[in-house]
């Protein structure tokens, strides 16, 4: 193997992991720092004014995860040896991150309005804010969802590809395939509910929205990260499975 091989396999490793580990400690953060038993949505906006710092660090740390996918996403792509599948799923993950990172940065407007909520006291004003943090939140939801659709068939293509690859073994493929499933039925059963929403809602989407690819992530950087030292010309060339 190459040395700059070898490098962007190490490197895409680490960018795995660390990605994963991001998100995980980002829905942390979302599930004990912040109230989840609110029913509407004037509730969301005194929530999220009140915990500011909290809603803020959720998004700081979700915004900081997107270049780490990326570079999974870039690694695992070479280390499928330029597939047309490979390219097909590398595409769907990297269109869903970007989607995903235009999500992020625009809810930090939702804590610019619900910070503004609680500063007014007349309920004209309140009014007003109350209408523009629903239709920002509904858009952002909107937004989300066609982020996860995209994710999901990628997780699936790049299933289709490890398949057919010798540097991976079938469970990975199996393992990706399984997830962008789960993804799915999940949004069906369980719309996307935004901010506001049941509590199990919430945290059944928060699992399998967030989670789930954040396992993946680290599952998969690991696996890039054993690869390094490994033969992929030969060993996926050959098919045999490593």
């Amino acid at each position: 193997m190459e040395k700059s091989d070898e490098r962007l396999l190490l490197i895409s490793g680490f960018a795995g992991v660390i990605g994963g580990i991001l998100v995980f400690v980002a829905r942390a953060v979302f599930f004990f720092g912040l109230p989840q038993d609110v029913g509407s949505y004037a509730e969301v906006l005194e929530v999220v004014a009140d915990n500011a710092d909290a809603f803020l660090l959720v998004l700081i740390i979700n915004f900081l995860a997107i270049p780490f996918y990326v570079t999974l996403v870039v690694g695992l792509y070479k280390s499928l040896r330029i597939t047309t599948l490979g390219l097909l799923g590398t595409v769907f993950l990297i269109v869903g991150t970007a989607i995903n990172a235009v999500v992020v940065s625009t809810s930090r407007n939702l804590l610019t309005v619900a910070t503004q909520y609680a500063q007014f006291s007349d309920s004209a004003d309140r009014a007003v804010l109350l209408v523009v943090f629903r239709a920002m939140d509904s858009q952002a939801g909107d937004v989300f969802a066609v982020a996860i659709l995209s994710l999901m068939i990628g997780f699936i293509i790049i299933g289709g590809a490890m398949w057919e690859s010798g540097a991976y073994h079938k469970g990975f493929a199996f393992l990706s395939v399984i997830f962008g499933i789960l993804i799915l039925v999940n949004t069906i059963i369980f719309p996307f509910a935004s901010v506001v929403g049941p509590p199990f809602t919430l945290l059944v989407n928060g699992i399998f929205d967030a989670l789930l690819p954040a396992a993946w992530a680290i599952i998969l950087g690991l696996k890039l990260y054993s690869l390094r030292k490994a033969k992929p010309l030969e060993t996926m060339d050959s098919g045999t499975p490593n």
